[in-house]
């Protein structure tokens, strides 16, 4: 018995799969400068105890790392990576 591993892909497909991809880089993107933005804006609050103020410091240097060490590094590359498979299913469509 002979199985036919190839999967065939329309190009409608594709374009799915690529906007998710993308779409995924966008949020991941957004969720690390939203959680950033807040945390600088509620450092600006005068009522904060020293307590807080030192704990609202620490999470935002760690969002501030993870977002230069892997999130935007990740998202651009989904991003990226959904654009390419988005034009290759342009390429597939024209071909169908």
């Amino acid at each position: 018995m002979k199985v036919d591993s190839k999967i065939k892909l329309s190009g409608k497909t594709l374009i799915v799969i690529g906007l998710i991809i993308a779409v995924t880089g966008v949020v991941l993107f957004g969720l690390t400068w939203y959680n950033i933005l807040t945390r600088e804006q509620t450092l600006g609050d005068a009522n904060l105890s020293v307590e807080e103020r030192w704990r609202i410091e620490g999470s935002l240097q760690w969002w501030r790392d993870f977002g230069v060490r892997l999130s935007y590094p990740l998202a651009a590359a989904l991003w990226i990576g959904g654009l390419a498979v988005m034009i290759i299913a342009l390429w597939v469509l024209q071909r169908e």
